[in-house]
């Protein structure tokens, strides 16, 4: 099986987790779809289960024959190296064996991924969905029958929903959004009455304008009839699946005119029936994450001591994106009271993006940063400081924190690797901050002792370090070559430990923080900072 990433249940202190071993396969041929007319399937009684074709290649085969959306299950039994997946294990024992699923699926072509699976089926993945690094699991995707290459029809990864019937719900609104998808691109789904509920909507308000002419779609012209479009986006905000809420929180706020979609959203994450719903609480603070979105950062401030960690996360990172100094008080307090270490950490990084410039940010953020505890415990605080653009203050900061590591010891004073991550990070600081005296510092404290060196690893080792010396003196291009010794270095380890499930799947928000680097541990030696000579 795949190694895999865990799913939205609460994450562990810190991923230990192992590289994707993916294997490259070939693309799969086209072959045009046979669009005929097809009866209903039988609705599926209890004790019916799900038809698994064997093999990813065997099921775009079946798929193209039958005209019918592929739908792809990756399910591990373990993640992590080992833990026990519980979500996984709740969509395996009761989800897919429902029979309004069992029933539903029998409109699709379907293929699970488990422990048994071949590294072929995952080097299909690759190819056809652009996979990289590690592969989630739970996760589901659904991919045309034709498809070759790009985005599929729906993919959700992790499963935040549990085993109960609003999981069967928000499964078949997964499978509704994939099907509405393909008819809107000129498919021919077959019928959809497998199912006891013949495929429909879960709840009466759930299905209400939730296909493309609702949440795919822009706002309307006129005035009476924006307002009714932005309540029954709303309405399925709040009682519609999580599938077609996110898209609808999403539609709202590219949709937005002088606040009359946001501020709304705003409101509806401050009403108390909200927060009885997690998973709502969650995907709005999620989508109003968004740059200089300041009206959102109090509502979403408030949510950094909920007693769920998950909430508490997505706060944090949701802050990080939008910037606003305002936030740096509530960021501030409740990163003392925080005893998660990522979740700490997302927290740090928010901070230093939220006060970047001011003194007391900065001095918090040092203090963190230079404790003695678990390396990468201490990471969050360390890339906050990356925010502080050309801030001499912060770069004689690190400077101090990193003579104190001192350069890179080869195993001349006990072991060679203590501290090499951290000081990677250090370096990367440094470069990121840019203050023109830190090249100083990197060349005398960094690349000079190293002078006499003799090690397999010392040519890339000068070479990093003289990417960071250039970068603190601005060249361009040297941060780029920076980041990828740093990358390389975490990726000789276990990976970049902060880059959880709070962070992942926010690349339509419009911003990049630093640090969000998806990296696989183990890798092995490669290449560090751009090539391996000893040249200048």
């Amino acid at each position: 099986m795949e190694p895999t990433r865990p799913s939205a249940t609460l994450p562990p202190a810190r991923r230990h987790l192992l590289a994707a071993a993916l294997l490259g396969a070939a693309l799969l041929g086209f072959v045009a779809p046979k669009a005929r007319a097809e009866e209903a399937p039988p609705v599926a009684q209890q004790g019916d289960t799900i038809t698994w074709v064997e093999g990813v290649a065997k099921a775009f085969e079946v798929a193209r024959e039958k005209n019918r959306i592929v739908m792809i299950c990756i399910n591990s039994t373990r993640v992590d190296g080992g833990r026990k997946e519980p979500a996984a294990e709740g969509l395996r024992e009761v989800v897919y064996k429902d029979p309004r699923i069992v029933g539903r699926s029998r409109d699709f072509v379907c293929v699970f991924l488990g422990a048994s699976s071949s590294g072929d089926d995952f080097g299909e993945l690759k190819v056809l969905f652009g996979m990289d690094g590690y592969i989630v699991s739970p996760q589901h995707i659904f991919a045309r029958p034709d498809h070759t290459t790009g985005d599929p029809l729906a993919r959700l990864e992790y499963w935040p929903y549990g085993k109960d019937q609003k999981a069967v719900d928000e499964l078949i609104a997964l499978m509704d959004k994939a099907t509405e998808r393909w008819r809107a691109e000129g498919g021919t789904p077959p019928p959809t009455s497998g199912s006891p509920d013949g495929g429909a909507p879960a709840g009466p308000d759930a299905g209400a304008g939730a296909g493309p002419d609702a949440a795919g779609a822009g706002a309307p012209a006129g005035e009476a009839e924006r307002k009714a479009w932005i309540d029954q986006l709303l309405g399925i905000i709040r009682a519609g699946p999580t599938t077609r809420r996110v898209e609808a929180i999403r539609t709202l706020l590219v949709n937005d005119q002088e606040g009359d979609t946001i501020d709304p959203l705003v409101a509806i994450l401050g009403e108390p029936e909200t927060e009885k719903n997690t998973s709502l609480v969650v995907d709005l603070i999620r989508g109003l994450g968004r740059p200089d979105l300041v009206k959102a950062a109090p509502a979403i401030g408030e949510h950094l001591g909920h007693k769920e960690q998950l909430v508490r996360a997505n706060a944090a990172v949701s802050l990080e994106y939008i910037g606003c100094a305002d936030s740096v008080d509530a960021l501030t307090k409740q990163v003392k009271r925080e005893k998660d270490p990522i979740t700490e950490s997302h927290m740090w990084r928010a901070l230093g993006r939220c006060g970047a410039g001011e003194s007391k940010v900065r001095s918090s953020l040092l203090k963190a940063a230079g404790d003695t505890k678990d390396e990468f415990e201490t990471f969050g605080s360390i890339i906050g400081l990356a925010y502080f653009k050309g801030d001499a203050k912060a770069a004689r900061g690190i400077e101090k924190l990193a003579a104190k590591l001192g350069p890179p010891a080869f195993g001349r004073r006990g072991g060679g690797g203590t501290g090499t991550a951290k000081r990677a990070v250090y370096m990367w600081v440094l470069a990121s901050i840019a203050d023109p005296k830190s090249a100083e510092f990197v060349q005398d404290r960094m690349l000079d002792p190293l002078e006499h060196v003799k090690n397999q690893w010392i040519a890339r080792t000068k070479r990093f370090y003289r990417n960071v010396r250039k970068a603190c003196e601005g060249e361009e291009g040297a941060l780029s070559e920076v980041e990828g010794g740093v990358q390389f270095i975490l990726g000789m380890g276990v990976g970049n430990p902060l880059q959880d499930i709070a962070r992942e799947g926010r690349e339509d928000a419009g911003f990049k923080p630093l640090f969000d680097w998806k990296v696989a541990g183990g890798q092995g030696p490669g290449g560090m900072g751009g090539g391996g000579d000893d040249e200048e």
